[in-house]
């Protein structure tokens, strides 16, 4: 992938198969519940805190940022250097949200530590400036404006009355993988690698006859993609019901 930066300061990559440019998932079609996008995990890490020392550290020595992730979710107001790579994309004056995970699950998935989903979060960015940039990635000095635990996340989005989630039922099930942590409850599903859909649910009657869940958070990555949705979507009954006889199986 090729990075490009233009003068006004934006950062976005270029597929070098098909030259598609990167860019924000606000572009996309967001579903109707949902009320932020973000980027996945998988093209935002978090590494160090950013100080004076910190910058000239990275510029002498951009590779010192290989293997350094953040450990605990960030602080508000508090600035950090961070590793981009495609499918990213942001502007100065735009705002951005991921999703914030431990080390362990952002390297192997929340299914190597189902744990970890209590200590991960949505966290909202500014982009400041580019420390380094190559062919590869690029490291940038980011501003956190507003960090949300997962549990957070209904009380900062009023419930959505929209009707349509995506879910995957029936046959297009049989293939998912789930894990729990507490009353979290997350899917996954993937095509040879190449394309997958994710969502992480609440569940709110943890013993009920009929458990009640809500959406938190749906993703999907491939290759010119790595986003996610957050937002507070109470199931129907119906759409309940798909997840129940799935996880009965």
């Amino acid at each position: 992938m090729e990075m490009s930066q233009n003068g006004n300061g934006s950062i976005h990559f270029e597929c070098h198969t098909c030259q598609e440019r990167s860019h924000s998932p606000e572009q996309s079609t967001r579903p109707p519940w949902a009320r932020v996008a973000g980027f996945d995990s998988t093209c935002v890490r978090l590494c160090e805190a950013l100080n004076a020392e910190t910058r000239d550290a990275v510029r002498a020595n951009p590779r010192r940022e290989e293997n350094r992730y953040l450990e605990s979710r960030p602080g508000a107001g508090e600035r950090y250097i961070a590793a981009v790579e495609h499918p990213f994309a942001a502007k100065p004056d735009a705002p951005f949200w991921f999703l914030f995970q431990p080390p362990v699950s952002l390297l192997n998935g929340w299914e190597e530590d189902p744990e970890e989903i209590y200590y991960s979060g949505l966290v909202r960015c500014a982009l400041d400036e580019v420390l380094h940039q190559d062919e590869r990635q690029a490291l940038v000095a980011v501003t956190v404006q507003e960090v949300l635990s997962l549990a957070e996340i209904p009380e900062r989005f009023a419930e959505s009355k929209d009707d349509e989630v995506a879910l995957l039922a029936g046959d297009a099930f049989r293939g998912a993988s789930w894990c729990r942590y507490l009353n979290f409850l997350h899917v996954s599903w993937d095509l040879e690698s190449d394309v997958g859909v994710w969502w992480l649910f609440r569940e709110d009657e943890l013993y009920a006859d009929k458990p009640g869940y809500r959406l938190l958070l749906h993703g999907q990555w491939g290759w010119h993609e790595a986003w996610l949705w957050a937002g507070n979507r109470r199931l129907t009954e119906i759409e309940a019901g798909q997840l129940t006889a799935f996880l009965a199986r």
